[in-house]
């Protein structure tokens, strides 16, 4: 099997949200959960990719990548003012660690512009940016949590995101 294949297969299995009950794949059967966890296990696991030769890189807009960055590294701080970020090295980061779509960052020049650290304060009055920010939380919290390594920082996430569409 080539490496786009075997993406393939595991975004396959992502798109599949536990349509189908048993999968056979030549002489083995799996259920949706086994094949979710196999996944799982592939993506969070670069020396077993590695030893497949499979490279994966999700594709992300570069809000989203610095996003996910941000929330790994910092999400216990209460405030960016507490550290200083280097908003450059951070890009590139994320330039490494996925394939960035969209590089357009235009009024996005700090952290707190990116993933601000209260969301509901920083867009009420804002409700069109609101919106824009929810859309980028959106895509990363809904699939699964494939995009992190940290599963605290997934998890924050996921509550920032259900506070936000309560604000």
């Amino acid at each position: 099997m080539r490496d786009e294949q075997k993406i393939a297969f595991l975004k396959f299995i992502d798109s599949l949200n536990g349509q189908a009950s048993i999968f056979n794949i030549g002489e083995h059967s799996f259920n949706y959960n086994q094949l979710k966890a196999i996944q799982r296990s592939l993506l969070n696991s670069q020396r077993v990719l590695e030893q497949f030769g499979i490279n994966v890189k999700e594709n992300l807009s570069i809000r989203r990548a610095l996003i996910v960055l941000l929330q790994e590294k910092y999400y216990p701080l209460k405030t960016y003012d507490e550290i200083d970020i280097n908003l450059e090295q951070l890009i590139k980061q994320a330039k490494v660690r996925f394939q960035i779509e969209n590089r357009n960052i235009n009024k996005l020049n700090t952290p707190q512009a990116i993933h601000p650290k209260n969301p509901c304060y920083h867009y009420e009055d804002s409700p069109l940016e609101k919106g824009h920010y929810k859309n980028a939380l959106k895509l990363l919290v809904n699939p699964s949590s494939l995009f992190f390594q940290d599963e605290n920082a997934f998890i924050n996430l996921v509550t920032i995101y259900e506070d936000i569409l309560n604000c």
